[in-house]
């Protein structure tokens, strides 16, 4: 989340168009787009372990590439990779939550994933901000890649806390449209479409505006922690919606 705000903040730097850094946003899409399904079956051949240490690595490997190199063709080979990362951990991860204790536990367990991710949107930016005010672009992309090598140890050398009994489902070729012909599913995967596309066009272009405005890199980073602020403290709302109204209201 952090290296969205650099890479738009690079881009500009390097001259790049705002045509540019909405391409940039895009191709953080597009692997994910591609290959969101396989992740998901890959999770459930082999366990989470693996796709989730493919996406720390993948990770490390595109916060190198704007470390070391901090041209326009660069900043299209680290969006890609950080799409594929991000898609192989994060499918992981979800089916992991989703797994752990009962099934009347779950939605309590994705509230305390959101508020990972909440904490995340808070900290990300800010280390993008101030690390480039302070010592530029590549020591923040530097500051990632240390960064993932936290998670990177924990699945190295406690595998345990990725085992967890998964039920295994019927044995048949499904398709991704299938998806697709739920309704109820067609429903969250729209509504969450339009939701994702809003957040993503506001992290990347959110530094673009606040660059035109004369901002630091440092400011830009502390609004985009007041907005994950918000998200952070509704997230505190949603035990409580749940036990009020279903999961569909």
């Amino acid at each position: 989340i952090g290296s969205k705000v650099v890479v738009s903040l690079l881009a500009l730097e390097l001259g790049a168009s705002q045509v540019l850094i909405g391409l940039f946003a895009s191709l953080y899409a597009l692997l994910p787009l591609v290959l969101g399904v396989y992740a998901g079956r890959l999770a459930d051949t082999i366990g989470m372990r693996v796709p989730m240490l493919i996406g720390c690595v993948l990770t490390t490997a595109a916060m190198l590439c704007g470390y070391f190199w901090q041209q326009i063709p660069a900043l299209f080979a680290l969006a890609l990779i950080m799409g594929a990362a991000f898609m192989f951990f994060n499918v992981s991860l979800q089916n992991l939550a989703g797994a752990y204790g009962r099934p009347e536990d779950r939605a309590r367990n994705f509230s305390y994933l959101t508020i990972g991710y909440s904490i995340s949107n808070f900290v990300g930016p800010m280390i993008a901000g101030f690390t480039i005010d302070y010592a530029g672009h590549a020591y923040a992309f530097l500051a990632f890649a240390c960064l993932t090598l936290i998670p990177i140890a924990i699945l190295t050398f406690h595998p345990r806390l990725t085992r967890v009994t998964v039920q295994k489902a019927a044995k048949e070729e499904r398709n991704a449209l299938d998806l697709l012909r739920n309704p109820p599913l067609r429903r969250v995967i729209v509504t969450s479409g339009l939701i994702v596309a809003a957040y993503e066009l506001f992290g990347f272009y959110m530094p673009v505006f606040g660059h035109s405005a004369g901002l630091s890199a440092s400011t830009i980073g502390l609004i985009m922690g007041v907005y994950a602020t918000a998200t952070f403290l509704t997230r505190f709302f949603l035990p409580l919606l749940l036990r009020r109204t279903t999961p569909e209201q």
